[in-house]
């Protein structure tokens, strides 16, 4: 589904977990899906009426192999269903790039595009790696033909656990397609992308031509 896809953009955390019964920092939400590897929550914003999403869990995969995936954008198209271009615009400092990402929908339906700016946050101690989005205008990159759709913000933090082998995630998102769509029709098709994004990133973390992100290495290496 298009809108399924839209929100699952820069979910980028989706692997083999152990999930995580609750999460006091998601006080206030609904808790949506339980599973035995994912534990996912949703609350209606304030703001535009429209599902922010969150999720919990703890990843049998090491610490830099996760981050290494979630870093990765130029394979983001591999596992990301109707993703067709997804890439760094340019980096703006040496924790900081622009993403652009550009997802077919069907015909009846026009293309959403979102251009993003990434920081990404490490303590000193290294034992943990936060992915914030946020959007973005850039005069060298204007709105193509598609409909650019709007992120309002998502934070994806990773957390090094059994000494690297593992590692703890802790995700929230909140996005808009755009486009006049109805906020009900958003809110319906957006709730299954959690779990069917994770499917996906599973497949992923067992390719075997998977190697540690060079930026990786330099951030936390």
């Amino acid at each position: 589904m298009m809108i399924n896809n839209l929100f699952g953009l820069i979910l980028l955390l989706l692997f083999q977990i152990n999930a995580i019964a609750a999460d006091r920092s998601f006080t206030g939400w609904q808790k949506t899906k339980e599973e035995k590897d994912i534990t996912v929550y949703m609350k209606e914003s304030e703001t535009d009426g429209l599902l922010a999403f969150g999720g919990v869990g703890e990843l049998d995969e090491p610490f830099m192999k996760v981050a290494s995936v979630l870093m990765d954008v130029s394979r983001l198209t591999e596992w990301m269903a109707d993703l067709e271009v997804s890439k760094v615009v340019r980096w703006t400092a040496p924790n900081r790039y622009i993403e652009f990402d550009h997802i077919g929908t069907p015909f009846v339906i026009k293309d959403r595009e979102f251009l993003t700016e990434v920081n990404v946050t490490i303590p000193k101690e290294k034992n943990s790696i936060t992915f914030q989005n946020h959007d973005v205008e850039d005069p060298e990159f204007p709105k193509d033909k598609y409909v650019r759709g709007k992120l309002e913000g998502s934070t994806f933090e990773l957390t090094s656990i059994d000494g690297g082998k593992r590692t703890k995630f802790h995700a929230e998102i909140h996005a808009d397609p755009m486009g006049g769509l109805p906020k009900w029709v958003v809110n319906l098709f957006q709730k299954g992308w959690p779990i069917d994004t994770f499917n996906n990133l599973k497949k992923q973390l067992k390719k075997p031509d998977l190697k540690t992100h060079p930026k990786i290495t330099e951030l936390l290496g």
